[in-house]
This record gives C-alpha cells, sequence and structure tokens, in this order.
C-alpha cells in the first residue's frame, strides 16, 4: 500500500474523529503499508468508514485547486 496511502487512509480515519468530537490516541503509517489510528469517542460508524467514502486525497486535492483558484481572481 506504501506510506502516502497508509497515511492518507488513517489520516481519513482521523479527520472524522476529531470532526464528531473524538479524540485520537493513536497514530502511524510505515513505508511498508501498516497503519493505525486509534481513537476515544466520536461517531464510530462515520470514523470507520471515512476513508472509504471520503478519500483525504481528493479533499486536499480540491483544497488546492480551491486555493489556487481563489488567489487569482
Amino acid at each position: 500500500m506504501g506510506l502516502f496511502n497508509a497515511f492518507a487512509h488513517e489520516l481519513g480515519h482521523r479527520a472524522v474523529a476529531v470532526i464528531t468530537r473524538g479524540g485520537v490516541t493513536h497514530f502511524y503509517a510505515t513505508d511498508t503499508g501498516g497503519a493505525h489510528m486509534q481513537h476515544t469517542g466520536g461517531a464510530r460508524l462515520p470514523i470507520v468508514v471515512a476513508p472509504y467514502l471520503v478519500p483525504i486525497a481528493a479533499l486536499l486535492l480540491v483544497a488546492a485547486v480551491n486555493t489556487t483558484s481563489t488567489a487569482r481572481a
């Protein structure tokens, strides 16, 4: 899976955990594709499915495009 993909996947879990008022107690990703995120509180189902429904890489790309478009205007 690789470091970027593992990191982006776990970051998706982490983002939704924080958005749903949960806390993140453990987060890591390795270059061999191993990754883990542990949370307390928050909305469990959205946290579990977050990387599959809203990939963080896509959100970063949209944010970058919007920032570039706004800067030009």
